[in-house]
């Protein structure tokens, strides 16, 4: 008898059939049901953001607005989980300045850098580096693209390798309103980049701010520099011919050893770097106006954003890269693409130079910080260009206007420095008089001070000073004597991180000193008495 089923078999199998019907309809309706919501669900989810530079979405036609890069910053920190937006402040006009902070995990970096500082650790794996572009408004607005740029590349590309030792703080627009604006200069008409011994402008307020506020390691201050003067050296003929120019902070009030490290260690791998990478460059050398002028290498005061950075305990530097002239035909507006791309060289080379060397820059921030330098006890307040005589011409190529031919000029070599007298730092400054005024002003500063409540008599220094046409006093007398400083008066230790600082703005025979401004050179009179004593 062949195998089969039983007739009862057959009638359970048929009993059962409807039920594995509805239950395989079941599945298959659920199935596609859920495929359905699946399907419905990515239509509603966003496609993946696509990270666009503004420049990339209104293809370099022009330069972008203040709007588009803090619209730009704000998608970064929405989209990466190790980017931060921070708004710092307001420009004269109210835009925002603002910065991204990237690091990999969600320690400040000023906490970070107070963790350095408790452990008492030379060599920490982290260091804290701020890039500060656009001072110059849309006059040199290829700083601040690149710094776009450069925080897409650490988030998203080949340099985010930089966040296992690096956190990085981007102020990429300084000035919006003189990117908005088309002008050089900020709202008020003044160059930011000479208002940080005043600091009269709220956008060089919110840069010494955010020194305080971040105690970044290292900062790089990032500009372009035309090749084109219309008012100067183009009527003489000729254009300069520089792609990228680094400095280092050189007020003579830095000590000695960081002034030796940054020029004759760091400045030249950079530039050796740079130039390997195909982007010729050298030592930044000042404006050449004239081709009968001397060559220097630019400005020495805290004026100067790079060198009121190098007074706050980090280690500063300027970048600037070729502004091509605005006569040219280029593929894109003002050639700002390659623009970009040069400061792009500089900025990676810079970021790389920095991690690789870690270790040595933080001992270097160690010893600025905390004194442990060959000259702890002494300050430069002064300083000025002469003439180099080891090497007293410098050959330069400029471009000739006329037919874009280069032509070597000879330039008296006037980069070596005579330095003024070295002065010993005090234990004490005491501001017997104009207190709310200077209090105001070491307020801006974050120099530390207090207000005396009771009288103190004290062993001070005293000092007369000459006025000097165009430049620092000179000392006329000085005597030591018990004084009775009265309550109110302002107690300034000296044994704070600011105090090279505080000499420089304070003291009347410094080529920084904020008695040289026209609004605080009247609070004092030529031989008489000092209202600010030194107390030994």
């Amino acid at each position: 008898m062949g195998v089969g089923r039983t007739r009862a078999e057959g009638a359970i199998g048929v009993r059962f059939l409807p039920y594995r019907l509805f239950i395989c309809l079941a599945l298959w309706l659920s199935a596609s049901f859920l495929s359905n919501v699946y399907a419905l669900d990515s239509l509603a989810k966003p496609p993946a953001p696509q990270v666009l530079l503004p420049l990339e979405q209104n293809g370099y036609t022009r330069i972008s607005h203040s709007f588009e890069v803090s619209r730009y910053l704000q998608f970064l920190a929405r989209t990466y989980p190790e980017a931060r937006y921070e708004t710092l402040g307001k420009s004269v006009q109210g835009r925002v300045v603002d910065a991204l902070i990237v690091a990999r995990n969600t320690v400040s970096a000023r906490d970070r850098a107070a963790d350095d500082r408790a452990a008492n650790n030379p060599t920490p794996t982290h260091i804290t580096v701020m890039l500060v572009g656009g001072q110059h408004g849309a006059a040199e607005p290829a700083t601040t693209e690149a710094m776009l740029s450069i925080a897409k590349e650490v988030l998203s590309g080949d340099l985010n390798f930089l966040l296992d030792t690096i956190t990085l703080i981007l102020i990429p627009n300084v000035n919006p309103d003189g990117r908005d604006l088309g002008y050089r200069s900020n709202a008020n008409h003044v160059n930011i980049n000479t208002d940080f011994v005043r600091l009269e402008q709220p956008e060089s307020q919110v840069l010494v701010d955010a020194l305080n506020h971040f105690q970044p390691d290292v900062v790089l201050d990032s500009h372009e520099s035309a090749v084109l003067k219309v008012k100067s050296l183009a009527k003489q003929g000729f254009l300069t011919d520089f792609y990228a120019q680094f400095e280092g902070a050189n007020n003579p009030a830095l000590p000695t050893m960081t002034r030796q490290w940054l020029t004759e260690q760091i400045l030249p791998e950079l530039i050796q770097r740079t130039t390997r990478q195909g982007l010729p460059a050298n030592r930044y050398i000042g404006e050449i106006t004239s081709i009968h002028q001397p060559i220097t290498d630019g400005g020495l005061t805290v004026r100067n954003f790079r060198n009121r950075v190098g007074l706050s305990g980090v280690l500063s530097f300027l970048l600037e890269t070729r502004l091509d002239s605005k006569l040219g035909d280029y593929p894109s507006y003002r050639n700002i693409r390659a623009r970009v791309q040069r400061q792009l060289v500089c900025l990676r080379i810079f970021l790389e130079v920095v991690h690789a060397q870690r270790e040595a820059f933080k001992a270097q921030v160690l010893a600025l910080r905390t004194a442990e330098v060959t000259e702890p006890q002494s300050v430069r307040l002064s300083a000025r260009y002469v003439l180099d005589k080891r090497h007293p011409q410098v050959a330069i190529p400029l471009r000739r206007l006329d037919d874009q031919q280069l032509q070597t000029l000879i330039f008296a070599d006037h980069r070596a420095l005579h330095f003024g007298p070295s002065l010993q730092v005090p234990r004490y400054y005491a501001v017997t008089a104009h207190q709310q005024k200077i209090a105001e002003y070491l307020q801006k500063n974050h120099i530390r001070y207090d207000v005396l409540t009771s009288p103190r008599e004290v062993d001070a220094e005293i000092n007369q000073y000459r006025r000097s046409q165009g430049a620092e006093a000179t000392l006329a007398k000085s005597r030591r004597e018990l004084r009775r400083i009265a309550a109110g008066s302002l107690w300034v230790d000296l044994s704070q991180p600011l105090a090279r600082l505080a000499m420089v703005l304070l003291d009347p025979r410094s080529s920084s000193s904020v008695f040289l401004a026209p609004d605080y050179a009247p609070l004092w009179a030529p031989d008489q008495d000092f209202f600010i004593l030194a107390v030994p």
